[in-house]
């Protein structure tokens, strides 16, 4: 594995920084509690809803709309912006889609467990990565 930056502390501790790999806490500290600046309005169009649960797909955690208040599923980045006091976690997309056989019959299921879909415009279903569930804590 080739790290993808160091340094070196005062006291001489080094530290490595390794590609893809994320430490995320639930201690407090005060960059935890910096309001995400919104938007984008809401508009059906741009935000479709999931075939296989009540929520809406936000493709983008730059793109969550300011006017939303129902429950949308944002990329698995949005953890790097989670604000408690703002948004509140509902859940993650593999344990609350409904199950992929009951989307869709003559679709050949793929492994990696449920995920949310959502029709295209063509008509087809689009599978997406694993998602956060989200709800606005205030409007």
């Amino acid at each position: 594995m080739t790290a993808a930056g160091f340094r070196i502390d005062e006291q001489g501790n080094k530290f490595i920084r390794v590609k893809g790999v994320r430490w995320f806490t639930n201690l407090d500290y005060k960059e935890r509690h910096e309001e995400m600046i919104l938007f984008r309005p809401y508009a059906p169009d741009k935000y479709p809803t999931y075939v296989n649960y009540p929520a809406i797909e936000v493709s983008k955690v730059a793109d969550i709309p300011c006017d939303y208040d129902g429950e949308m599923g944002v990329p698995i980045t949005f953890l790097d912006k989670y604000n408690p006091d703002q948004f509140e976690i509902v859940g993650i997309s593999s344990a609350l889609a409904t199950p992929q056989e009951n989307i869709k019959k003559q679709e050949v299921k793929r492994n990696g467990g449920d995920r949310f879909y959502y029709r295209e415009d063509n008509g087809h279903l689009k599978r997406c990565y694993d998602r956060i569930v989200i709800k606005r804590r205030r409007g």
